[in-house]
């Protein structure tokens, strides 16, 4: 397997992990609504809490749904065109780590692979975090004149001219 279906791979594991999370939370929605079912004999404070749970899983699932549907199809995605195609465009790549906690419980982390091009574009990618260290390091395999790393002075001469983060 190449560098470029590595990523692939990370991209696809990554999409299709959220979508059965979010899948299993709106089963749970429903587990949780046909067991209310008893509200009749269940207490006000009980079946306030039944409702505030069931609204907690909806918008949780929710979320997982829309974080899902940003990652594209892999083999469609625009980045890896360009990983196939014109690798040279590439000038600048960086990760950013993000923790998803809605309402405080840590679901997982996601991490947001940024791409800078030649001409001031940038695109994105999004995985799960154990994909992290091997989808970098595919693409510094792929792109050894590319600058690795986010700082404010990478930022600086990016929005200076892309050019200048071109390594050799």
């Amino acid at each position: 397997m190449d560098g470029i279906d590595s990523i692939l791979h990370s991209m696809t594991q990554s999409r299709n992990r959220l979508l059965w999370r979010s899948v299993l939370l709106f089963a749970l929605i429903l587990v949780v609504a046909l067991l209310s079912g008893l509200w009749q004999r269940m207490p006000d404070g009980v079946y306030s809490a039944t409702w505030i749970l069931i609204i907690f899983l909806f918008i949780s699932g929710l979320y997982l749904l829309l974080l899902a549907a940003t990652i594209s199809h892999p083999n469609q995605h625009p980045i890896i065109r360009h990983l196939r195609n014109g690798k040279h465009h590439i000038v600048w790549v960086y990760s950013f780590v993000n923790i998803n906690m809605p309402f405080g419980v840590h679901m997982f982390k996601l991490v947001t692979i940024w791409v800078h091009y030649r001409d001031g574009s940038q695109q994105h990618i999004r995985i799960e975090h154990k994909y992290l260290d091997e989808c970098m390091k595919c693409l510094k395999e792929k792109l050894p004149h590319t600058t690795f790393g986010y700082s404010v002075q990478n930022e600086q001469l990016y929005r200076a001219n892309p050019e200048l983060l071109e390594r050799e």
